[in-house]
C-alpha cells in the first residue's frame, strides 16, 4: 500500500476514535465537567502522540485531514442548533486544541508549551460546565425528564424528585419593580423556567418558547424565575432587561432560594407545568439543546393546551 495513503487511512481511524471519545465525554448520557475534562486532556495528549508517530514529520494536507474531518463532524451535530451553540460547546476546544497541536505549538515536548492547554481546560470546564449550566449542549433531548404525567418518575443521580405536590403560592419572590409577590393565577396551567444571566441555553429557551407561550396564554399562565446563589438585585433587573423577550412576561427573582431548594433543583434551565387547579407537578425536565428541545415543547405545550 502507497504510504501516504496508509497514513491517511491511520488519520482516518484516529478521526473515529475522537469521534467516539468527543460522543462520549461531551454528548454521552453521563456527560459533565469532569468528562468534558478529560475528553480534552485526551485529546490533547492523542494529537501529541499522532505526532510522535511520524516523528513530528506529517505534513499540512495530512493534518488538515484530521482537522477537517473532526470539524465536519461537529458540523453535522451543530447544523440545525447554529454557530453560537457550538462556539460554547467543548467540541468547539477540542477542534481548537487539535489545530493548535498541529499548525503553533509543534513541540509539545516543551513545557510552557503545555501550560496552555492545561490552563484553558481548566478555564472552560470552570467556567462552562459549572453547576448551574445546562447538562447538554447541542441538538439533543433534555437530559433528564423527572416526571412526565405517566406515574412513571425517573430518578437520576444528579437530581432528586421533588414533591409533585406543590402549592406554587406558597413562595415569595420578587419582582422587576423590588416588590415582593406570590404566584396566583387563574388559568389552568403554570409553565415556569429558571434561568440565570449566565445561562446560554436559558436565553435560547426563553427565545424560542416564548411567542409559543403567548399563543396558548388562555390556557397557560408562564413565569421566569431567576435563579442565582448570590442573588443580587440589580444584576438581577439589568438581566432582565437585557433579555428583550422578556419586556412582557412574568418575571420573578428566587431571592431567597426558596423554590429552587424546595424543588431540589441542581442546574438551570429547569422547567415544569403544574396543573393549576390540583396543585401537582405534571411535567418537570433539565435543560435545553436546541431544535430538537424546542420541538418536544412545542408537541408538550399543545398537549397540555388540550388538556
Amino acid at each position: 500500500m502507497n504510504s501516504k495513503l496508509k497514513i491517511y487511512l491511520i488519520l482516518f481511524i484516529y478521526a473515529l476514535c475522537f469521534i467516539y471519545l468527543w460522543g462520549e465525554c461531551f454528548r454521552g448520557h453521563d456527560s459533565n465537567q469532569i468528562t468534558c475534562g478529560i475528553g480534552l486532556v485526551l485529546t490533547f495528549v492523542s494529537a501529541y502522540f499522532i505526532q510522535k508517530q511520524y516523528d513530528f514529520k506529517l505534513d499540512v494536507w495530512q493534518k488538515l485531514f484530521l482537522v477537517i474531518l473532526m470539524i465536519g463532524h461537529s458540523c453535522y451535530f451543530f447544523w440545525n442548533d447554529g454557530l453560537r451553540i457550538f462556539l460554547f460547546s467543548p467540541f468547539f476546544l477540542a477542534i481548537l486544541f487539535l489545530i493548535f497541536n498541529f499548525f503553533v505549538f509543534k513541540d509539545l515536548r516543551k513545557f510552557y508549551n503545555n501550560i496552555f492547554f492545561v490552563l484553558l481546560t481548566i478555564t472552560f470546564t470552570k467556567s462552562y460546565f459549572s453547576g448551574y449550566h445546562s447538562y447538554y449542549w447541542g441538538a439533543v433531548n433534555e437530559r433528564s425528564i423527572i416526571i412526565d404525567g405517566s406515574g412513571n418518575n425517573l430518578q437520576e443521580k444528579r437530581q432528586e424528585v421533588p414533591n409533585e405536590s406543590v402549592d406554587i403560592s406558597s413562595f415569595s419572590f420578587l419582582d422587576i419593580k423590588s416588590d415582593t409577590v406570590n404566584i396566583h393565577s387563574n388559568k389552568s396551567f403554570i409553565f415556569i423556567e429558571t434561568w440565570n444571566e449566565d445561562c446560554y441555553p436559558c436565553k435560547i429557551a426563553i427565545k424560542e418558547l416564548i411567542p409559543v407561550l403567548d399563543s396558548m396564554n388562555h390556557k397557560i399562565e408562564s413565569y421566569f424565575i431567576y435563579e442565582n446563589k448570590k442573588f443580587d438585585k440589580n444584576v438581577f433587573i439589568q438581566s432582565t432587561m437585557n433579555i428583550q423577550e422578556l419586556s412582557s412576561q412574568n418575571v420573578l427573582a428566587d431571592y431567597n432560594q426558596a423554590f429552587f431548594t424546595s424543588m431540589k433543583m441542581t442546574a438551570y434551565p429547569t422547567f415544569f407545568v403544574i396543573d393549576n387547579e390540583k396543585g401537582k407537578i405534571i411535567y418537570m425536565s433539565i435543560g435545553y439543546g436546541g431544535k430538537s428541545s424546542r420541538e418536544m415543547w412545542i408537541k408538550k405545550l399543545k398537549e397540555i393546551s388540550k388538556m
